[in-house]
């Protein structure tokens, strides 16, 4: 009995103290949510804007297969883009989130999308794992993200090797980052043939507005 006493006298505190410890915890985390999705969302808008400037009036729009929508928020199971207007005022413009696996881990892209001319005019890597000093250069390297300032998106887009690009559908790859290269492509072609017909629909649904 009396060890019996005794494990309790020792046990109910601890598991008193745990217990509040993981309450603390989950009101930290549901406290602190709302600040960080705030400020993520921030830098995505921030991030869209500086992948392409000359959009006006741009703002994050979700489809849920019947209604495109304002958001404030990527909605999970939506597509969500970024709109933006042409100094004609029309939705031409178009920021999206893409990503896929990388040599790595997954590589995060945003990319600017000029709807009518079919062409992606901005990127920039939002997050990525790959090799330093060789994969990652993907985020940074000058001739590799000269590729995406007028990157035909017809035909589809194709990687080359480094110094082999001879068409503007074409990335001239990374030597000694060929996976990562590639990854980078295949991202962004899988992106465009999924988001082109909702974005033309929106477009059309909102032409002259």
């Amino acid at each position: 009995m009396n060890n019996i006493t005794s494990s309790l006298k020792i046990g109910l505190p601890l598991a008193i103290l745990a217990a509040i410890s993981g309450l603390l915890i989950v009101v930290s985390h549901l406290a602190t949510e709302p600040t960080i999705k705030a400020a993520q969302q921030r830098i995505l808008q921030e991030s869209a804007v500086q992948v392409i400037p000359q959009a006006q009036n741009l703002q994050l729009i979700c489809s849920d297969g019947t209604n495109f929508k304002a958001a404030t928020d990527f909605i999970r199971d939506q597509d969500c883009f970024f709109a933006g207007q042409d100094s004609a005022e029309s939705f031409n413009y178009f920021v999206l989130n893409a990503q896929g696996q990388g040599f790595a881990d997954k590589i995060q892209v945003l990319y600017g999308y000029d709807l009518n001319r079919a062409t992606i005019i901005g990127f920039l890597v939002l997050e990525s794992k790959e090799t330093p000093g060789l994969g990652d250069k993907i985020a940074f390297d000058p001739a590799f993200l000269d590729n995406f300032k007028q990157l035909a998106t017809q035909p589809k887009i194709e990687v080359v090797k480094q110094g082999q690009k001879t068409a503007p559908h074409q990335i001239d790859g990374i030597t000694g980052a060929t996976i990562s290269s590639v990854a980078i492509g295949d991202i962004l072609r899988s992106s465009v043939e999924h988001f082109t017909p909702i974005l033309q629909e929106f477009q059309e649904l909102n032409h002259g507005k």
